[in-house]
């Protein structure tokens, strides 16, 4: 199965100029390094900016940070939803920014806005505590922006 994956990738690559046809693509490793710097999901399909926007951010300022954001070629990065943002937490397995997550991204901060907006607020993950929590759009005290592009390939089973 993955080896269908690969070569599919590797068509579109010669059809359409992808830029993954740069990249050496692993078998067997969940995350993986892009040229961008950008990370591949291999669990989920989704590709996710190394770093967050650096700075303290409101949920506007995340919408907007993600929505201009360009990596690897791409210009189509948004703001990822709450069980996209899940799917990265690795419990037991913190990284050099002190978050539970991969040791490829090189973050700020460990909470993160997500796009599941609700009157006045919006749903959090925090990758230091793995909770998800609820803050209000104008909240911005450590709280970040992480681009995301793709859609999943497989539901989870956390709500």
């Amino acid at each position: 199965m993955k080896l269908n994956a690969i070569f599919v990738l590797l068509f579109l690559g010669l059809c359409f100029g992808h830029p993954l046809l740069a990249a050496e693509v692993k078998t067997g490793v969940r995350f993986q390094l892009l040229p961008g710097p950008i990370v591949l999901d291999s669990q989920t399909g989704l590709m996710w900016a190394t770093t967050d926007n650096g700075k303290d951010a409101t949920f506007y300022d995340a919408e907007k940070h993600c929505d201009l954001f360009q990596a690897g070629g791409y210009d189509d990065w948004r703001l990822p939803d709450i069980k996209e943002l899940m799917t990265l937490y690795l419990p037991g397995k913190r990284n050099s920014s002190g978050c539970f997550m991969s040791e490829l991204f090189t973050l700020s901060e460990c909470s993160f806005w997500s796009s599941y907006s609700s009157i006045g607020g919006a749903a959090l993950f925090n990758f230091r505590v793995g909770k998800r929590s609820f803050g209000y759009n104008r909240d911005s005290y450590q709280l970040r922006a992480l681009a995301v592009r793709g859609t999943m390939k497989q539901k989870t089973d956390d709500g």
